[in-house]
């Protein structure tokens, strides 16, 4: 039962010196009804996400510290690898002036330069385009490249002004002072347009096999001039588009028969339509073969 503590408890974790300062005795607070998610934090109800760890955690940061890196991009809701998104992952804290954090379940840095934390959902954190180049160590190029797509693109779960832009993004890795490589490898891939990781994916395959950069998500017009729709890849010149259809193409009704209208549309308009799934994405070898076979490839200089 938490009926005997504060009501401005109840419904959010909480620090013991908080509580303490409320009166609550000692002893209240190491009743088992209580969780600790972390040292000196209680809270009635357990924290089960990153974004709840991080709400607990908060009770007791210094106002100096801010959650950095992939726990940023999380709470910032960009697309990261399964790992980075495990409610039990490692949270990451930056310290703008004292030492790095030391707690258990957190991984602690020190940057005095950094700039200072924004607010997102009522925590402070990184901005999206610096947590990015944070990652530079801890996430593959091809990772890099998704979350890049994510920052510049219209699908961006970032407020529109705060989503950088691929010049952004060069500053800000200009602006780093050390291991960049991967940060200028990922920055060479990044597009404006791509919706979805594996939309990515899909493009970083097929560039890397010759295959000739398609427009994302782009109108799909009739010889008249009619937009027909969009299609996630146009290849304009052969009028090809290549749609990567993820599980709510199967098990949303109406994007199902909305996908079926469009590629009746512009299958009556000339435009050859090839649809790409996760288990095509599998089999990388064959996927490109069938793709080359409708597109061709770019010359080799």
């Amino acid at each position: 039962m938490t009926l005997d503590l504060p009501s401005a408890l109840t419904a959010r974790p909480f620090s013991v010196r908080e509580a303490r300062d409320l009166g609550v005795a000692p002893q209240r607070l190491r009743r088992v009804d209580l969780e600790r998610p972390f040292r000196g934090v209680r809270s009635a109800e357990a924290a089960t996400s990153i974004p709840a760890r991080c709400r607990a955690l908060a009770t007791v940061l210094a106002s100096d510290q801010f959650f950095s890196h992939t726990t940023s991009l999380a709470l910032w809701n960009l697309p990261l690898p399964a790992t980075h998104e495990r409610a039990d992952a490692p949270l990451h804290v930056t310290s703008r002036s004292r030492r790095e954090p030391r707690r258990k379940q957190i991984i602690g840095h020190r940057f005095p330069r950094r700039p200072a934390p924004l607010t997102v959902n009522g925590l402070p954190a990184s901005a999206p385009g610096d947590a990015w180049a944070e990652c530079r160590e801890l996430l593959t190029v091809d990772e890099l490249v998704i979350l890049g797509d994510a920052l510049v693109s219209p699908w961006s779960p970032v407020p529109e002004n705060l989503r950088p832009s691929i010049a952004d993004l060069e500053s800000t890795v200009a602006a780093v002072p050390d291991r960049r490589e991967r940060l200028r490898q990922a920055l060479t891939w990044i597009r404006v347009g791509s919706r979805s990781p594996a939309e990515t994916r899909l493009r970083l395959l097929l560039a890397r096999h010759g295959i000739e950069e398609p427009e994302l998500n782009a109108p799909v017009d009739a010889r008249d001039g009619r937009v027909l729709g969009h299609g996630d890849m146009v290849f304009r010149a052969p009028r090809v588009v290549v749609e990567y259809e993820g599980e709510r193409h199967f098990t949303q009704t109406e994007t199902y028969y909305a996908d079926i209208d469009r590629r009746e549309r512009f299958a009556e308009a000339g435009w050859r339509t090839v649809r790409v799934t996760a288990a095509h994405l599998r089999q990388p070898a064959d996927l490109v073969a069938r793709i080359t076979r409708h597109v061709g490839v770019r010359l080799q200089h």
